[in-house]
């Protein structure tokens, strides 16, 4: 199952905003929570006046999170990324979103620029995550990779990042810094 702006749409007159996604769901496409589909549809503004909730239903088969899948929607819980979740492109979460957690033992092995999404101070790299970008307006200040990581590629364009490695040592970066490149 895939979920577009249509399904979305229609979840929301049936169901109100707080959304729960199927765990059948494997893919959250392009514009699915998109700001404007939604004012198109329920109003100039609407969006801005509702907080929406995001969940997801337990035993998630959800892979992949496309770019700007929740364009510009206010979300004002914490959202727990599902385990089964391998890809989330860029700007998938470039919106007002209070916070997301991506446990370490997530399957998650790309993680693409993001302005949000990235809330947390400290954020503990998944064990397969291979490849991950941190966008100047993260308001994450520590990376801290365990000695299960697979990580080949971090890409930070935000300066005075920690980067804390099994080892004990740690870097601080730079603008534009590339670590495992």
């Amino acid at each position: 199952m895939v979920i577009d702006s249509d399904w979305v749409i229609n979840y929301i007159i049936n169901n109100g905003t707080k959304i729960v996604i199927p765990k059948e769901v494997t893919c959250i496409k392009s514009g699915s929570f998109e700001l404007r589909n939604i004012d198109g549809k329920f109003g100039e503004g609407f969006s801005d006046k509702v907080n929406f909730e995001l969940f997801f239903e337990v035993g998630s088969e959800l892979r992949e999170i496309e770019s700007h899948a929740f364009f510009g929607l206010n979300i004002s819980n914490v959202i727990h990324i599902p385990n089964s979740v391998e890809k989330i492109d860029s700007f998938a979460f470039d919106g007002n979103i209070y916070k997301f957690i991506i446990d370490e033992k997530s399957k998650l092995n790309y993680y693409g620029y993001n302005d949000v999404g990235m809330i947390s101070e400290i954020f503990t790299i998944p064990c397969n995550l291979k490849d991950m970008y941190i966008s100047e307006y993260s308001k994450t200040n520590t990376v801290i990779v365990t000695d299960k990581a697979k990580v080949e590629n971090i890409k930070l364009y935000k300066s005075n990042i920690k980067v804390v490695f099994p080892n004990g040592k740690e870097i601080i970066s730079d603008d534009n810094k590339f670590i495992f490149e």
